[in-house]
C-alpha cells in the first residue's frame, strides 16, 4: 500500500536552490509521515507547509529537518544491514548533516530577526509552530536536553496565552479541549502541545506543570458508547490520562527515600491496599473507552482505512495497560498483577498484529514512525508486571521490532526497554529453565524514576529481588543507562 503526499510540494520560488527543494520533497513525502504517524495532524499536513509560503525561517528549518533525516537514513542503512559506508556514502552522509546543521542555524537566525519585527498576535502563532520542528530537529539530531528545554519554552509561551483568554472558554482550554481563540491559534496547535507535554512532563523538574481546572465527571461522563471518529477518540483518550496524571500528583515523591522500610504507594488518607473511589471510576471510563473504540478495530481493517486501524489498535493497548497498572499499583500484593495473565496475552497479541499490518501496508522498514507516544512503554510495564518468563521475553523482543517507528523523545523507549531487560535479568538470575513463574520472592517493585537528560540515565527507586541478595523491604536504588 502506498499513500500519496498529505501536504502540497510547494513551489520552487520559496527555496534558495534546487537542493534546498530536494530536501523538501524528502521532507513532505517521507519525514512528514514520521512525525504524523497513524494521525493525519492539521499542523504538518497544512500549517507547516503554508507557513513556509510566509516566513524563511519555517521552510529553513523544514529543510533542515529533511536533510537531516537523509544522514539519517543512510547511517540507518550501515546499522540494518551491518556493512561500513563506502567512500562515497559517508560523504553524502557528511554533507547531509553540513547542510542540515548550515539551514537550521540559518532559521534560528531569521526567527530572531522576525520575532523584532513582527507583530505579537502572530508572531506567538508562529514561534508555537517553529518550537515543534526545532524540538523535532533537535530530537533526530540527538539533543535530548535542547529537545525538551524547546518543547519547555513552546509549553510556557502557550499557557501563559491560555490564562489571559476568557473565562468561559479558559476550562476547555487548559483540558486541551478547544483552544479559546482558534483564528489566531488553531486546535491543531493545542493538541500538538498536550501531547508533547505528556511525553516530557516527568523528563525534567523544570517542566511548567499543566493543571486541569475542570470537573472530570462533566466530560468524561459524555464520553459516547461509540465513537464516531478518531480524533474524538483521541480527545477522551488524553482526558482520562490527564485525569490519572492529575490524581497521581497528588502523590509526593519526596517521602520515599532510599533505606526506607515499609514502603507504601498510595494517596494520602487511603487505606492500605483499598482502591481509591476515584481511581475506580477512572478505571470504569477507560473500559468504556475501550468498549467506544472497538468498532473501528473491526470496520477500519480495510485497506483505505489502515491508519485508523492502527490508531485506533494502538491507543486500545496503551487503555488496557493503563487500567491494569493504575489498579494494581494500590496493592501490596504482587500476586494481584496474575489475575491479568490473560490480558497480557491479549495485549501482545495485538501489539504484534499492529506491526504486522503496519508492515504490510507501508513497506516494513519504510512505515511510518510516530510523533507520538506508541506501544513501547505500555508494553515494557507489561514486561515488568508479568511473571511469565517465555511471554514477557517475547514481549521484548516486539519492543525491539518497534524501535525506530515512535516517540519523538527516543530515549523514553531506550530506557524503558532498559528497564525491562534489567527486571527479567534480575528476577530470573538463578532461575532454572524449567522454571515457568518468576516466584513472588523474586519480585522487584519500581516506585519511581528520576531522569538525567545530560547523563542519560535513569535513577530507580524500587524494592524486592531474589531472596537472600539484600532486604526486599527496603527501599534501593539503582542506575539505568541508555
Amino acid at each position: 500500500m502506498t499513500r500519496s503526499p498529505i501536504i502540497r510540494n510547494p513551489t520552487t520560488q520559496i527555496f534558495q536552490d534546487d537542493q534546498e527543494h530536494r530536501y523538501f520533497s524528502s521532507f513532505y513525502t517521507s519525514t512528514a509521515y514520521e512525525i504524523t504517524g497513524y494521525f493525519i495532524y492539521d499542523i504538518f499536513s497544512q500549517l507547516v507547509p503554508q507557513s513556509c509560503y510566509h516566513q524563511p525561517y519555517f521552510s529553513k528549518a523544514v529543510v533542515a529537518i529533511g536533510a537531516l533525516q537523509e544522514s539519517i537514513r543512510i547511517s540507518n542503512r550501515e546499522s540494518q544491514q551491518r556493512f561500513s559506508l563506502d567512500a562515497l556514502e559517508d560523504t553524502r552522509l557528511v554533507q547531509h548533516r553540513h547542510y542540515a546543521l548550515q539551514r537550521y542555524n540559518e532559521a534560528l537566525s531569521l526567527m530572531r530577526r522576525g520575532f523584532v519585527a513582527g507583530r505579537y498576535g502572530r508572531y506567538l502563532r508562529n514561534v508555537l509552530i517553529f518550537c515543534i520542528l526545532v524540538s523535532y530537529f533537535e530530537a533526530i539530531h540527538n539533543n535530548q536536553e535542547t529537545c525538551n528545554t524547546q518543547i519547555q519554552i513552546g509549553i510556557k509561551i502557550l499557557l501563559g496565552w491560555l490564562e489571559t483568554s476568557r473565562p468561559d472558554k479558559r476550562a476547555l482550554a487548559l483540558a486541551g479541549i478547544a483552544s479559546p481563540s482558534p483564528g489566531l491559534i488553531e486546535n491543531d496547535i493545542l493538541t500538538a502541545y498536550v501531547r508533547l507535554y505528556r511525553q516530557t512532563m516527568h523528563s525534567s523538574p523544570r517542566m511548567p506543570q499543566w493543571s486541569f481546572p475542570i470537573e472530570e465527571a462533566e466530560v468524561l461522563g459524555k464520553m459516547p458508547e461509540r465513537f464516531s471518529s478518531i480524533r474524538e477518540a483521541r480527545t477522551y483518550w488524553e482526558l482520562l490520562d490527564r485525569c490519572k496524571v492529575n490524581f497521581l500528583a497528588a502523590y509526593d515523591p519526596n517521602t520515599l527515600k532510599p533505606g526506607d522500610s515499609q514502603i507504601t504507594f498510595r494517596p494520602l488518607n487511603c487505606p492500605p491496599g483499598e482502591v481509591p473511589i476515584i481511581v475506580q471510576n477512572h478505571v470504569a471510563f477507560m473500559r468504556k473507552w475501550c468498549m467506544a473504540i472497538a468498532p473501528f478495530l473491526q470496520e477500519s481493517s480495510e485497506e483505505d482505512n489502515i491508519s485508523d486501524f492502527l490508531a485506533a489498535a494502538t491507543h486500545l493497548v496503551k487503555t488496557r495497560v493503563s487500567a491494569i497498572t493504575y489498579t494494581a499499583m494500590f496493592s501490596p500484593d504482587e500476586t494481584i498483577f496474575d489475575n491479568y495473565q490473560d490480558e497480557y496475552n491479549q495485549i501482545h497479541a495485538l501489539s504484534k498484529k499492529i506491526l504486522h499490518v503496519s508492515d504490510s501496508a507501508f513497506g516494513g522498514e519504510n512505515a511510518p514512525g510516530m510523533f507520538d507516544e506508541g506501544l513501547i512503554l505500555s508494553l515494557c510495564q507489561v514486561v515488568v508486571l508479568c511473571r511469565d518468563r517465555a511471554l514477557r521475553r517475547e514481549i521484548l523482543q516486539t519492543c525491539r521490532d518497534f524501535v525506530p517507528r515512535e516517540g519523538l523523545l527516543g530515549w523514553q523507549n531506550d530506557i524503558s526497554m532498559s528497564i525491562g531487560q534489567w527486571v527479567v535479568e534480575h528476577e530470573e538470575a538463578g532461575l532454572l529453565d524449567e522454571v515457568r513463574m518468576v516466584p513472588q520472592d523474586a519480585r522487584i517493585r519500581i516506585y519511581s524514576i528520576q531522569y538525567s537528560l545530560g547523563h542519560r540515565q535513569g535513577v530507580l527507586l524500587y524494592n524486592g529481588g531474589r531472596a537472600g541478595v539484600y532486604d526486599s523491604s527496603v527501599a534501593q536504588e539503582r542506575e539505568i543507562g541508555w
